[in-house]
């Protein structure tokens, strides 16, 4: 059975629900028999599941920004020690500030395609969550038809197929734009990579290394 902490959670993602989403009637549910209730459990735990994603998603958006907001302190200290570098008249230190400074830049760069992949990704939980939302209105629709309670003569099981197969094709979609944009930020990441590889040979790992991040 349902706890009522769920049965609230299950509220709160219903109310939620997309505009134009086509949905079951309640009145209809509220007449299922207790064992057509139970079988809509495994759709339900997957509206949870979605949703949960949904928030890890947007606090991964969050904290990828927060990267990128620190980056410029980052290069800013880069700066200030090839700046003492110059100073010093240190050649090898003046050729790892400047490695360092184009450390710092190149991680900017990728940490700014990362926040657009954040955001890709935070797109396609949001229509997985639509996805789960749909299957579970689907699920509830089947439940009305085949226990033949009141409102049952309402349902076109077919309306509900129609609207899974478009949310699927939106989860494609999303999905498709996801994978683009991480293509592009992998390609970028690997450029600050290559960077940082140099910067750790010149300094024995003293910058530049994963340990040291």
């Amino acid at each position: 059975m349902k706890t009522v902490r769920q049965a609230l959670a299950l509220a709160l993602v219903l109310a939620g629900t997309g505009c134009g989403l086509l949905r079951v009637d309640e009145g209809a549910v509220a007449r299922l028999p207790l064992e057509a209730k139970l079988d809509l459990i495994e759709a339900e735990n997957d509206l949870f599941i979605a949703v949960d994603a949904v928030d890890e998603a947007a606090n991964r958006v969050l904290e990828t920004k927060d990267d990128y907001g620190n980056a410029d302190k980052r290069i800013s200290e880069a700066e200030e020690s090839l700046k003492n570098a110059e100073a010093a008249k240190d050649p090898k230190l003046i050729e790892v500030g400047k490695l360092s400074v184009q450390e710092s830049k190149d991680k900017k760069e990728f940490l700014s395609a990362w926040v657009d992949v954040m955001w890709a990704m935070l797109d396609l939980e949001k229509a997985k969550l639509e996805l789960a939302r749909g299957r579970y209105e689907r699920t509830r629709a089947q439940a009305v038809k085949k226990a033949n309670v009141a409102g049952a003569e309402k349902i076109t099981p077919t309306d509900f197929d129609k609207q899974v197969a478009s949310l699927e094709a939106e989860v494609k979609a999303q999905t498709a734009s996801a994978q683009k944009q991480n293509a592009a930020a992998e390609k970028v990441r690997g450029t600050w990579y290559a960077t940082r590889r140099v910067l750790a040979g010149k300094t024995g790992g003293a910058q530049g290394s994963a340990w040291v991040e």
